[in-house]
C-alpha cells in the first residue's frame, strides 16, 4: 500500500522519519518530503507548514503525483479535555472546523466521523490490532484558523464531544480526502494540556513553514525572562508528543495489511 503522511512541523515528523528509516527526497516537490519503503508499504512523508490552506495545497500536489491508498494527518494538538497529559495519543473520530469572528463569537462546521470509507473496510480491524499495543483514544478534532485561548474554546464547543482537541490542519485534509474517496486517518499527540496556554509572545517564533525564528525567540525571552520556563516546558512536552507519534506510526505501518 502507498501511504501519504502529512505533518505541519519538522519536530512533529522527526521521529516518524527516524523510526521509519525515511530519507529526504525533495526533488520536484515544493515542500520538504521524505520517503520510506517498508516490507509492505511505500510511504511519502510531507512537511506542509502551518495552517489548513498549506496542508490542503500539499495534499493536492501529492494527489497529482501519486495515488495513495491511505492518507494520514498527524501532529501535535492542544487538549480541550480535563486530565490530559503531554504525549496522550488520539485518533480522530469527528472533525469540526472553528470559524471565530471574535473570542465571543464562535461557530462550527462538522465534517463527520472517520467511519466514512467503504473502500477500506479493514480499517477498524487495523485499529483494533493497533489499540492492543498502543494506548490511543478516539477524539473530536477541532481545526481553527487562529489561536484562541483553550479555556475560552472549551466553554463554547458542542456538548458530547469525546476527548476534544484542537489543531490547525486536520479538517481540510480530511475534507479533501473524503471528496476524493481516499481512506483517511488522523492521529494527534497532546503537546499542551487544557491548563497550558502558549504565551502570545511565543506564537510568532515559528514561521509558516514550521521553522524556528531564533531571533524572535531570543528577543522574546530577553524582554521577558519569565518566558524561559514556558519555552522549556513546551519543548519538553512537544518532545514527548513527537516520540509518541513516531512510535505510533511505526506500529501502524506494521499493523496495516
Amino acid at each position: 500500500m502507498r501511504l501519504a503522511i502529512f505533518g505541519a512541523l519538522p519536530r512533529e515528523l522527526k521521529y516518524v522519519i527516524r523510526d521509519l528509516g525515511a530519507t529526504k527526497n525533495s526533488e520536484g516537490w515544493p515542500f520538504p518530503v521524505h520517503t520510506a519503503a517498508t516490507g509492505r508499504h511505500n510511504i511519502t512523508i510531507v512537511q506542509t507548514g502551518m495552517g489548513m490552506p498549506r496542508a490542503v495545497a500539499a495534499l493536492h500536489v501529492v494527489l497529482d503525483k501519486e495515488s495513495p491508498g491511505l492518507v494520514l494527518s498527524i501532529g501535535f494538538c492542544g487538549a480541550l479535555y480535563e486530565q490530559a497529559i503531554p504525549g496522550d495519543l488520539v485518533r480522530a473520530s469527528q472533525f469540526l472546523f472553528l470559524m471565530p469572528t471574535t473570542d465571543r463569537e464562535i461557530s462550527f462546521s462538522t465534517l463527520g466521523t472517520t467511519g466514512h470509507s467503504p473502500d477500506f473496510p479493514e480499517i477498524e480491524q487495523t485499529m483494533e490490532r493497533l489499540s492492543a499495543t498502543v494506548a490511543i483514544r478516539k477524539a473530536a478534532i477541532i481545526t481553527f484558523a487562529r489561536q484562541i485561548k483553550k479555556r475560552v474554546l472549551a466553554k463554547e464547543i458542542p456538548a458530547g464531544l469525546e476527548f476534544p482537541v484542537c489543531d490547525m490542519e486536520t479538517f481540510g485534509i480530511a475534507g479533501l480526502s473524503r471528496e476524493r474517496n481516499i481512506p483517511f486517518l488522523s492521529f494527534r499527540a497532546v503537546s499542551d494540556t487544557l491548563d497550558v496556554e502558549v504565551p502570545p509572545e511565543l506564537v510568532g517564533v515559528v514561521d509558516e513553514n514550521g521553522e524556528p525564528r531564533l531571533g524572535r525567540l531570543f528577543s522574546a525571552v530577553t524582554t521577558n525572562p519569565a518566558l524561559v520556563t514556558d519555552v522549556l516546558r513546551l519543548r519538553r512536552d512537544s518532545e514527548t508528543a513527537a516520540r509518541n507519534l513516531g512510535m505510533l506510526i511505526e506500529q501502524l505501518s506494521g499493523a496495516l495489511s
